[in-house]
């Protein structure tokens, strides 16, 4: 049940972050260059189970990135991922 990044170094125009929602809610990912500035936001409402986020990381310049996944339940819960790196080359 733990969210990934794939496939990473990210060649292509699009790439996709898997994980799992608990119950429905909303899942949020924030990603980072290696300064610290937020470089891309998305936030999606998802339903419970098996999920995934597309990244169009063809307009991402190439280097490493860190991300977070959190998840805000709808019946009021929350969780927050560690924070992991994944890499654009292109």
């Amino acid at each position: 049940g733990e969210d990934h990044f794939f496939p990473s170094p990210a060649t292509g125009d699009w790439a996709d972050f898997a994980y799992c929602m608990e119950s429905p809610g909303t899942a949020r990912i924030r990603i980072y260059n290696t300064v610290g500035d937020l470089a891309v936001k998305l936030e999606y409402a998802k339903g419970a189970g098996a999920q995934s986020t597309a990244l169009n990381t063809g307009r991402m310049a190439p280097g490493v990135y860190l991300y977070l996944l959190e998840k805000d339940y709808d019946n009021g819960t929350s969780s927050k991922s560690a924070v992991k790196k994944f890499v654009v080359n292109h």
